[in-house]
């Protein structure tokens, strides 16, 4: 029988499940767990996907993944065979480490990404490995909690959805995760999508379509797009000036670029005829500024729908 195609696009939530094969164990001591959080950074520096949480079981793995540009096959293709490798190298074994074909659900992101980063993060109480999530090691929630810190962990979006204020989102993120244990279970590993029946149908009729997100655009479109809606001529983002909205603009711009194209901050720099680092630093402003500034939040989200539906306009007539 033939593969279901599955929904691959930037800004796809998808609930990651991998198990071992035949159910058996995939970490056999701290070693095998480090090793495979390793492999996580390694790809998320690699393929500039967004991971909301994770949790390392004895023989399966939840990820909660946003893809960006690179699909969520290549991704995982990378951490799964780098780590198979590892492991049967290590033991002295051979074949498969995993069973099959991990499963990958397509999530509402607005209306369950924090349904499911609980879900997620309570594993280990389900499992009755521990009492409390805190009391769990190999997952993310430590890292929303400020117990510990994994740059490979984007909790900054989460967390600003219990507040600004980074002690009261904590806070209320903990009441959140502690109101799951000894709720109903919720099923968050079975079915093809994560959503209402909206969502279900919308993604369906993708799937239908064999709707697989591939990039058509150039730079000089998505340019032209943002200054269009921010109201600059195309020129001014290449001008030799400090002009501060003219920055903050080539910042947004460049942020988008790297995050829908794909592109290096090399070529972003090249294509504005700018220094490297000046480039990052507008980057990695924009990020920063997008975690506190909720009317920038609301542009940016603005911008990359737009982005993305001109993308598949010009994909589909491609």
């Amino acid at each position: 029988m033939a593969r279901k195609p599955r929904i691959e696009f930037p800004g796809g939530l998808y609930h990651i499940i991998t198990r071992g094969n035949r159910r058996e164990k995939v970490f056999l001591d701290d070693t095998d767990y480090k090793r495979y959080l390793d492999l996580l950074s390694h790809y998320h520096k690699r393929y500039n996907f967004l991971l909301y949480a994770y949790v390392l079981m004895p023989n399966h793995i939840h990820l909660l993944i946003e893809q960006n540009e690179t699909p969520i096959s290549k991704i995982m293709q990378g951490i799964n065979q780098s780590y198979t490798q590892y492991f049967n190298k290590r033991y002295k074994k051979v074949g498969h480490l995993f069973q099959g074909r991990y499963k990958a659900l397509l999530c509402d992101k607005d209306g369950y990404l924090l349904a499911i980063i609980r879900y997620i993060h309570l594993n280990p109480v389900r499992a009755r490995i521990v009492k409390m999530p805190e009391d769990y090691v190999w997952s993310s929630h430590d890292v929303y909690i400020g117990k510990a810190k994994q740059n490979f962990v984007d909790n900054d979006f989460a967390l600003s959805m219990f507040s600004r204020n980074r002690g009261v989102s904590i806070k209320k993120y903990k009441q959140f995760v502690k109101e799951g244990i000894g709720e109903p279970y919720e099923e968050f590993h079975i079915g093809e999508f994560i959503g209402d029946e909206t969502f279900a149908e919308e993604m369906k009729g993708k799937v239908s379509a064999g709707i697989s997100y591939r990039i058509a655009l150039s730079l000089d479109e998505v340019t032209d797009l943002i200054t269009e809606k921010m109201r600059l001529p195309i020129e001014a983002l290449f001008l030799q000036t400090r002009n501060r909205e003219y920055t903050r603009v080539r910042g947004i711009t460049g942020y988008v670029a790297k995050k829908m194209l794909g592109l290096s901050v090399t070529e972003i720099a090249d294509y504005f005829r700018r220094d490297i680092a000046a480039i990052s630093k507008g980057i990695t402003k924009t990020e920063k500024q997008i975690m506190s500034d909720i009317s920038l939040q609301k542009t940016v989200q603005e911008i990359e729908i737009a982005v993305r539906e001109l993308n598949e306009e010009k994909y589909a007539n491609s």
